[in-house]
């Protein structure tokens, strides 16, 4: 007996279900996996063992370079120590007045210098590779260069503030005015001055790395809206606020949360410059830390500290992704 195909109501076709992966798309992932191995394997020994290991420790009292059979369990003293140590309070705050200076010029720079070499301009090419030369520098040599650079007494920052001081001391004295009184920085030998001689450093260091990831941003941005802007008498300005700035969030979001993970675990620039001084106005928590655990040898009560730390970025970490919902807009 014929069957009549009923054509009244639209016909759903049920396509068979592929069962697992094919040959081709296994082999791919193994050879995915066994790309991926040595990092899988390193990240597993050097940082989540450590990290597990690192617990433990924390309880205990122990030099970190005895048996640890001899070590001796605390509890949770070594967190009250450190809660009560007046330099590790100050070490939290030189980080956190670090962080709360570097990371806010370090971005607002590297997206003004981005928008700059993001023009068509000639020798553009050679303008970015002069960015991103520090980056590619070892940064103790390049910290034991800025040493001599903000020497007070024969720095040739100095040097050149001194030189323009002079300069304008002698037109405002050709122009009968009062003389400029002023005293020159003493930088790292300056408590007052040493944090900030820290801070331009670390822009510095680690401005074209950000500049890189703000031109790929911008260079997403599609023409026509700027176009279309232009078009209804839109101002530099106005392009900025309601273009650029809206369109790179996703960008600025990425790089301020590697910038304030870094800024939290400022060390190098630090131990090289100052190493803590002068009067711990540059102690730091990771330097704070690399000192009780290999020079006052408290293992225990360094491995404590660190979960100070790692405590502060993760909560910069979860408010940065609480207010990502409200500034980050990503194109649709």
């Amino acid at each position: 007996m014929a069957t009549t195909l009923d054509t009244s109501r639209p016909q759903t076709i049920v396509l068979p279900r592929k069962r697992g992966m094919s040959k081709l798309a296994r082999r791919e992932a193994l050879v995915a996996y066994l790309i991926l191995l040595p990092n899988i394997v390193g990240f597993a020994i050097f940082i989540i063992l450590p990290i597990i290991f690192n617990l433990p420790i924390s309880l205990l009292e122990w030099s970190g370079f005895s048996p640890l059979e001899q070590a001796k369990f605390v509890g949770l003293q070594n967190f009250v120590t450190a809660l009560n140590d007046d330099l590790f309070r100050k070490a939290v705050f030189n980080t956190l007045y670090y962080t709360f200076t570097s990371v806010p010029i370090g971005v607002a720079l590297a997206l003004f210098f981005a928008m700059i070499l993001n023009q068509k301009l000639r020798g553009v090419g050679v303008y970015r590779t002069i960015f991103f030369i520090p980056v590619a520098a070892m940064l103790v040599a390049t910290a034991m260069v800025w040493n001599w650079l903000l020497d007070a007494n024969y720095g040739l920052i100095n040097f050149i503030l001194e030189y323009a001081a002079n300069g304008i001391n002698a037109l405002l004295a050709s122009a009968h005015l009062p003389i400029w009184k002023y005293s020159l920085p003493g930088w790292t030998a300056d408590p007052d001055w040493a944090m900030p001689a820290i801070v331009l450093v670390s822009i510095w260091k680690s401005l074209g790395f950000n500049i890189i990831f703000f031109l790929a941003g911008l260079q997403q941005i599609p023409e026509m809206y700027y176009e279309a802007a232009t078009i209804d008498g839109a101002s530099r300005w106005q392009k900025f606020w309601h273009i650029t700035l809206p369109l790179v969030s996703p960008t600025t979001f990425f790089v301020v949360v590697i910038a304030i993970i870094n800024s939290f675990q400022v060390f190098d620039q630090v131990y090289v410059m100052t190493r803590g001084g002068p009067t711990h106005a540059t102690t730091t928590m990771v330097l704070y830390l690399y000192q009780n655990a290999f020079s006052f040898n408290k293992m225990g009560y360094a491995a404590a500290q660190s979960w100070f730390l790692f405590i502060l970025i993760m909560l910069a970490t979860l408010v940065q992704l609480y207010f990502q919902r409200r500034w980050v807009h990503y194109e649709k």
